[in-house]
């Protein structure tokens, strides 16, 4: 018997696929993804809209602060991982202002 997974990231996932789904691209983007069916990304530093490069962050910083700190070891965890969050944005491998 299959385990059936819960919480936000499988509720995140098992959404409606939505009615309109906005992407910006040339002309030959457009071709690309529909003649292979794949959209790539871009390293997200190059984009030229800090929002979407932030975006994840902002997701990943809000459900660590919701999530329940029960006992002492799930604060622990939960406060380093978001501590862990902040420093790969803010100065870490994600940060926007690494090279």
């Amino acid at each position: 018997m299959d385990e059936v997974l819960t919480g936000p990231v499988e509720d995140f996932l098992y959404q409606p696929i939505p009615f309109e789904v906005w992407h910006y691209t040339k002309l030959s983007g457009l071709r690309g993804i529909l003649s292979t069916g794949k959209v790539w990304a871009t390293e997200a530093r190059s984009t030229n809209d800090q929002t979407e490069f932030v975006h994840a962050r902002d997701i990943a910083l809000e459900y660590l602060k919701a999530a329940e700190r029960s006992d002492q070891h799930s604060k622990f965890v939960l406060d380093e991982a978001y501590n862990v969050v902040e420093h790969a944005f803010n100065t870490g491998g994600l940060s926007l202002k690494r090279n």
